[in-house]
């Protein structure tokens, strides 16, 4: 387990990465505000 995913889940394939995570979403907020 990750000690810094938040909650949500993170899948990881060979040739793509689906991140789902509280902490993507949150991060992804504050990018389109800056």
């Amino acid at each position: 387990m990750d000690p810094t995913l938040i909650g949500g889940f993170k899948l990881q394939t060979p040739t793509a990465t689906l991140d789902a995570t509280i902490a993507k979403k949150l991060n992804d907020l504050r990018a389109k505000k800056i």
